[in-house]
């Protein structure tokens, strides 16, 4: 089967006082023997499933502290197929001429950089190390080196982050010219470091009016929005990404990860030691859920209509023998009624207005 394969790698020189991924301290031995077990699970995977990764993610954590070498030890034994896309998350500051050069070597084909935000005040808030003036010569150190399919990330909705602070994030991301963006609006969990800062977050109204303003600069300016918070050059989705929203099979691999297989969604233990003694028993899924058809129906509903084209009426009805329009007539018809939801050439899609405000709608699927 085809497939998408999402590694973590969970070491970070700093933990983000916003994150709440599963992530431990680095250091060189324990990213060293970590690699050796993601090796020996990987084998494992091989040995259970028939697969061949038309993508793979390097995620975490900092995935760029992985060696290159490591990097290629990894992508050797996944085999991954020619024409595969191969992202690697990477730290700005981590992007060195060396690195950079060293990477270049590998079959990573695609980089999704964390730069957040080019705003020195609230990179220095958010607890990251690099500088809003550094980003340009890292982003040309890796054109230099043949990399031509960047993602950004972008975070907005911080404490005291005004309209005009957005424009210039903007403005200086359209000046870098990357093929793809990725937006999140800031969340805090409870378990976050930065819990207090909830209470100072943006009220909801000024967040949508962020989000517009986001989606109105970006799709002005030659990106397609093909998902929720997704924005990219023509031909530069993430195909990576498309695995989940289409609610399609992928591998996770790595402590904590988490993967959809043969219709059963697994989570892989958020601990070194634990993950690293299921690896040896060769309890490659560890804790399985086997979807119930009503499981099955809410993911498939969720995931496809984050796609700004929506759910595809045929795709649901060979996956499920039966109409989405029929299954969930009252709903639909209400959200059409409100201009919430349209139906146009065999799909059903969000409108425009919808989206911010999508997990409430959604709550009617599930």
């Amino acid at each position: 089967m085809r497939t998408g394969v999402y590694i973590h790698i969970p070491f970070c020189l700093t933990k983000c006082g916003y994150c709440s991924f599963y992530s431990v301290p680095f250091s060189m031995s324990a990213l060293s023997s970590y690699v050796h077990t993601l090796i020996n699970e990987i084998r494992c995977f091989r040995q259970s499933f028939d697969f061949a990764a038309d993508t793979v993610y390097f995620g975490g954590g900092t995935p760029s502290l992985l060696s290159a070498d490591q990097i290629s030890q990894i992508l050797e034994l996944l085999e991954p197929m020619p024409d595969a896309e191969i992202t690697l998350e990477a730290n700005p500051i981590q992007i060195t001429g060396d690195w950079v050069k060293s990477l270049s070597k590998t079959k990573v084909n695609r980089l999704s950089l964390g730069v957040q935000s080019l705003n020195n005040d609230h990179l220095k808030a958010l607890g990251r190390k690099h500088t809003a003036e550094s980003v340009p010569d890292r982003i040309k150190l890796c054109r230099d080196f043949g990399f031509d399919n960047l993602s950004l990330d972008l975070i907005y909705g911080l404490p005291h982050f005004t309209h005009y602070d957005l424009e210039k994030d903007l403005a200086g991301y359209l000046a870098l010219q990357p093929e793809h963006i990725s937006t999140y609006l800031l969340s805090i969990d409870e378990q976050a470091e930065f819990k207090h800062w909830k209470a100072i977050l943006p009220d909801g109204e000024t967040a949508e009016k962020q989000y517009t303003a986001i989606c109105n600069a970006l799709t002005g300016n030659g990106f397609e929005q093909y998902e929720i918070s997704n924005f990219t050059k023509p031909g530069f989705q993430s195909r990576h990404n498309l695995h989940y929203w289409l609610d399609d099979d992928y591998i996770g691999l790595g402590a904590g990860a988490s993967g959809f297989i043969q219709k059963q969604r697994y989570r892989k233990p958020e601990d070194l030691c634990e993950w690293e003694y299921s690896v040896q028993r060769q309890d490659i899924l560890h804790e399985t859920e086997t979807e119930t058809p009503v499981q099955q129906k809410a993911d498939f509903i969720i995931m496809q209509l984050r796609l700004t084209r929506g759910l595809e009426l045929r795709a649901y009805r060979e996956r499920f023998g039966s109409d989405f329009l029929a299954d969930f007539n009252e709903a639909i018809e209400r959200f059409i009624g409100t201009g919430y939801l349209e139906a146009v050439n065999g799909y059903v899609r969000f409108t425009p207005k919808a989206r911010f405000v999508s997990n409430r709608i959604l709550q009617e699927f599930v």
